[in-house]
């Protein structure tokens, strides 16, 4: 959520891919100028790898295991929003393995959120049957946090577990 020559990111050093190279501090200097912003692609595509390399390291076999992890797109949450509260069960099924059947099992799944120039994420966590919105600034959560119910409640039908959330405390 800021100008990455203002962000440490010491984080991105050795940051295991699928295919097994890594992306260091320099590669992502190269990536975006210090001056630039994270955008869509960026965004997705680091979530994507993980949500793949978590899949992988779990021998998740690709629409024959239920995934472990789902990264959704960005413009996945834009199309969720216009549609109130529904998303795309195809697209879900045909990019992830995602099922009516097999939702519940998924340990976690990432809704990113562009809000112009800051980056939020809902962390939903079927298997735990927990909701979260996580926002570096402290923003509301309630209304995400209620298109997102929406959205499950849409790709389950009728749900009948309960659903709670949790707040983490981010920097």
């Amino acid at each position: 959520d800021k100008a990455l020559g203002s962000v440490d990111i010491e984080l991105a050093i050795d940051v295991p891919n699928p295919e097994g190279t890594s992306l260091t501090k320099h590669d992502f200097a190269k990536l975006v100028p210090a001056n630039a912003w994270l955008n869509d692609n960026i965004i997705q595509a680091i979530l994507a790898s993980l949500a793949h390399y978590i899949n992988d390291s779990a021998g998740a076999v690709f629409k024959k295991d239920p995934p472990k992890c789902v990264a959704l797109s960005p413009l996945y949450w834009k199309y969720i929003l216009q549609h109130g509260g529904k998303g795309s069960h195809r697209r879900l099924s045909r990019t992830w393995g995602l099922t009516k059947e097999n939702f519940l099992q998924v340990d976690t799944l990432l809704l990113p959120i562009n809000h112009g120039n800051h980056w939020t994420v809902i962390v939903a966590r079927p298997s735990s049957r927990t909701l979260a919105y996580v926002d570096s600034f402290g923003g509301d959560a309630h209304a995400h946090l209620q298109t997102a119910m929406n959205f499950i409640r849409d790709f389950l039908g009728d749900v009948r577990e309960e659903w709670r959330t949790v707040k983490y405390d981010v920097p």
